[in-house]
């Protein structure tokens, strides 16, 4: 587990995200990332963020006018038996390619 930082003070939405977006993308699962914001928006786009990816937000903080936030990559996660049997049954029938 590495930690890494990001700090995109000054920057409005949708930038942050943006921003986080981009270097979460490059982690390895379980690699966490503290960002830096100013942008009093990323409080709720970090929490939107974080459920829609599956990353954890693991901290959330105001510390004078910086927002800080600790986000912990997801882990990988692997096709269930379940999904490797549709996969099948769709290439069967034509649907998959």
């Amino acid at each position: 587990m590495t930690a890494h930082d990001l700090d995109v003070q000054g920057l409005n939405c949708p930038l942050p995200i943006m921003q986080a977006k981009k270097t979460m993308k490059a982690l390895e699962p379980g690699d966490t990332l503290e960002v830096l914001a100013t942008d009093p928006g990323s409080v709720k786009d970090f929490e939107s963020f974080c459920r829609a990816t599956g990353d954890e937000l693991l901290e959330s903080e105001e510390q004078g006018d910086v927002y800080r936030f600790l986000l912990k990559k997801k882990a990988k996660t692997t096709p269930s038996k379940d999904c490797e049997v549709l996969r099948l049954t769709f290439f069967a029938a034509g649907r998959y390619d």
